[in-house]
């Protein structure tokens, strides 16, 4: 009796050993799988504020325009001028002889995709003379050197990467050097030379943009930067 329960206790135990070993492996092959079926680690993805700064949102202008605007403001002074020290009268008239470029430079900075803040500021110079009307004599002479500046708003309402459209206005002081003479004795101790403070500015009608980074740009408007201007600009 004890050796037959003996017996069929090896038999059973030699049956599950098998079992135990085909198992196994299974278990080993379950791991991995478990392992592959782990939720993914979520890709890291640039930030907002990174992707945001890429887009220039400063801009620096140089330009070169007419001086008609310029020159018209300017001869308002000549006008008043006449009134003390005869620039114009019926024998003797006066005028400009020289007139340069207005040379501008603009900075903005983007608040919104709309709207741009900065500044504006201009150059120019006129060499002008009076003259005796029978004979074209020249009684006098005066130089004159501008400089004008002044905050500057800019709506863009056209904005895309390599164009835009845009208007603008900038109010501010003129600062002008004159300096000249007067033959006329009558005239001699007019102060022709000095500096002279006045308020001007700049309207843009329309102004263009062709580029990116690097661009070049053309305006139409009245005032410190001319009638008609063209240049260069750098966005960064």
């Amino acid at each position: 009796m004890g050796l037959a329960l003996l017996l069929s206790v090896t038999v059973a135990a030699q049956e599950t050993a098998p079992a135990a070993r085909e198992t196994a492996p299974a278990a080993r092959e379950a791991a991995p799988a478990a392992q592959g079926t782990a939720p993914a680690a979520p890709r890291e993805t640039a930030p907002a504020a990174a992707v945001k700064s890429s887009t220039p949102r400063n801009d620096i202008q140089l330009m070169l325009g007419d001086a008609t605007a310029l020159n018209s403001h300017a001869m308002t002074y000549v006008s008043y001028w006449s009134d003390n020290s005869g620039w114009f009268g019926e024998d003797c008239y006066g005028c400009f002889d020289v007139v340069s470029p207005a040379l501008s430079l603009s900075a903005h900075h983007q608040l919104k995709r709309w709207l741009q803040l900065g500044f504006l500021s201009a150059f120019q110079i006129q060499e002008g003379g009076r003259y005796d009307r029978p004979t074209g004599e020249r009684l006098g002479n005066l130089s004159k050197a501008h400089f004008f500046l002044a905050p500057s708003v800019r709506f863009t309402y056209l904005n895309f990467k390599y164009f835009s459209m845009y208007s603008g206005v900038s109010a501010g002081l003129q600062l002008t050097h004159r300096e000249g003479y007067d033959a006329l004795p009558e005239y001699a101790d007019y102060p022709v030379d000095g500096w002279q403070l006045t308020d001007f500015g700049h309207l843009t009608f329309l102004g263009m943009r062709w580029g990116n980074r690097m661009y070049g740009s053309v305006e139409l408007g009245y005032g410190a930067r001319g009638i008609f201007s063209a240049g260069v600009g750098c966005r960064f």
